[in-house]
């Protein structure tokens, strides 16, 4: 059951990642903080990436072009939304600078991937996506270390979350393998 990603366990966790993501929509627009439409944009980007198990034939070349893509732009979306959520612009400038250079190269890589595709194939995309994997889980546990600067048990929740996922990204991914 839980390996097969078109059961009914993995339909309501879908639907529960648009439903959220459509919430969360609808609270931005009505309060405009940006962490709601940052938070949105993550879990649609998400919902869009875990449909391509269930999609018909049709989609397989949207998915070949933009699967990493995908992931790349939900990743970019999960970073704004702890920027904004953990106000990092204020409380440790130095390092969202630095974050700030990362989401840029996020958009870029994400961007380079539709181009690889075009050029050479999955198989140089799935070796990025080897390679930059890594790299963005190390600058991951390196920026849960510098938030901990950050008092709060906001902080400490969205730490213990954010460690969470990322661990179980890394052994769903290297399971799968």
């Amino acid at each position: 059951m839980l390996l097969d990603f078109s059961s009914e366990i993995y339909a309501w966790i879908r639907g529960a990642m648009l439903f959220v993501a459509v919430y969360s929509l609808v609270v931005f627009f009505l309060n405009k903080k940006k962490q709601y439409l940052y938070y949105s944009f993550f879990l649609f980007c998400f919902f869009i990436y875990f449909l391509k198990t269930v999609s018909n034939e049709q989609f397989i070349p949207f998915y070949t072009y933009f699967k990493y893509s995908l992931l790349f732009l939900g990743l970019a979306g999960y970073i704004s939304f702890s920027r904004e959520l953990l106000e990092t612009k204020k409380r440790i400038p130095e390092w969202d600078q630095l974050i700030v250079l990362v989401l840029k190269s996020i958009f870029i890589a994400a961007f380079i991937f539709i181009i690889i595709q075009i050029a050479f194939g999955s198989s140089y995309q799935d070796k990025l996506f080897i390679f930059l994997m890594p790299i963005v889980a190390l600058f991951s546990i390196l920026t849960y270390i510098v938030l901990t600067k950050i008092k709060g048990k906001h902080v400490t929740y969205f730490i213990i979350g954010s460690i969470s996922f990322l661990i179980l990204t890394a052994s769903s991914y290297i399971l799968k393998q």
